[in-house]
Protein backbone atom coordinates (compact mmCIF):
# COMPACT_ATOMS: atom_id res chain seq x y z
CA UNK A 1 0.00 0.00 0.00
CA UNK A 2 1.15 3.51 -0.79
CA UNK A 3 1.93 6.34 1.58
CA UNK A 4 1.77 10.11 1.40
CA UNK A 5 4.71 12.40 2.07
CA UNK A 6 5.55 16.08 2.30
CA UNK A 7 8.52 18.18 3.34
CA UNK A 8 8.15 20.99 5.86
CA UNK A 9 11.04 23.15 7.06
CA UNK A 10 13.52 20.70 5.57
CA UNK A 11 12.09 17.61 7.23
CA UNK A 12 10.25 14.89 5.33
CA UNK A 13 7.05 13.52 6.87
CA UNK A 14 5.59 10.19 5.74
CA UNK A 15 2.08 8.95 6.48
CA UNK A 16 0.85 5.56 7.54
CA UNK A 17 0.07 3.26 4.59
CA UNK A 18 -3.16 3.71 2.64
CA UNK A 19 -5.38 1.04 4.16
CA UNK A 20 -9.01 -0.04 4.19
CA UNK A 21 -10.01 2.70 6.63
CA UNK A 22 -8.45 5.37 4.39
CA UNK A 23 -10.20 3.76 1.41
CA UNK A 24 -13.54 3.98 3.23
CA UNK A 25 -12.96 7.62 4.22
CA UNK A 26 -12.31 8.58 0.60
CA UNK A 27 -15.32 6.56 -0.51
CA UNK A 28 -17.55 8.33 2.03
CA UNK A 29 -16.30 11.69 0.74
CA UNK A 30 -16.83 10.57 -2.84
CA UNK A 31 -20.44 9.65 -2.11
CA UNK A 32 -21.21 12.86 -0.16
CA UNK A 33 -23.06 15.17 -2.55
CA UNK A 34 -21.83 18.21 -0.61
CA UNK A 35 -18.19 17.38 -1.32
CA UNK A 36 -16.95 18.30 -4.76
CA UNK A 37 -13.53 17.31 -6.05
CA UNK A 38 -10.65 15.31 -4.61
CA UNK A 39 -9.59 17.97 -2.11
CA UNK A 40 -12.83 17.84 -0.17
CA UNK A 41 -13.35 14.12 -0.76
CA UNK A 42 -9.92 13.12 0.53
CA UNK A 43 -9.15 15.52 3.38
CA UNK A 44 -10.46 13.16 6.08
CA UNK A 45 -8.37 10.30 4.70
CA UNK A 46 -5.26 12.49 4.53
CA UNK A 47 -5.72 13.56 8.15
CA UNK A 48 -6.28 9.93 9.16
CA UNK A 49 -3.16 8.78 7.35
CA UNK A 50 -1.03 11.25 9.28
CA UNK A 51 -2.62 10.52 12.68
CA UNK A 52 -0.09 9.18 15.19
CA UNK A 53 2.84 10.25 12.98
CA UNK A 54 5.33 13.09 13.30
CA UNK A 55 3.47 14.88 10.51
CA UNK A 56 0.28 15.25 12.55
CA UNK A 57 1.82 18.07 14.60
CA UNK A 58 2.60 20.22 11.55
CA UNK A 59 -0.41 19.53 9.31
CA UNK A 60 -2.06 22.79 10.33
CA UNK A 61 1.10 24.73 9.40
CA UNK A 62 1.71 23.43 5.86
CA UNK A 63 0.88 25.50 2.80
CA UNK A 64 -2.56 25.02 1.22
CA UNK A 65 -0.90 23.84 -2.00
CA UNK A 66 0.97 21.14 -0.10
CA UNK A 67 -2.26 20.02 1.56
CA UNK A 68 -3.99 20.00 -1.83
CA UNK A 69 -1.23 17.83 -3.31
CA UNK A 70 -1.62 15.36 -0.44
CA UNK A 71 -5.34 15.17 -1.22
CA UNK A 72 -4.79 14.59 -4.93
CA UNK A 73 -2.11 12.00 -4.17
CA UNK A 74 -4.56 10.27 -1.82
CA UNK A 75 -7.18 10.31 -4.61
CA UNK A 76 -4.66 8.60 -6.90
CA UNK A 77 -4.07 5.88 -4.28
CA UNK A 78 -7.84 5.38 -4.06
CA UNK A 79 -8.25 5.12 -7.84
CA UNK A 80 -5.29 2.75 -8.11
CA UNK A 81 -6.83 0.46 -5.51
CA UNK A 82 -10.19 0.52 -7.27
CA UNK A 83 -8.50 -0.48 -10.52
CA UNK A 84 -6.12 -3.06 -9.04
CA UNK A 85 -6.50 -6.61 -10.22
CA UNK A 86 -7.61 -9.17 -7.65
CA UNK A 87 -4.71 -11.09 -6.23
Amino acid sequence: MGTLAFTYKGKKYVSKPFDMKAMCLVNEGHNDEDRKGPLMMCIDAVNYMFEDTDGAAVMSDIRPGTYAKLCTDCWQLYVAELNAKNE
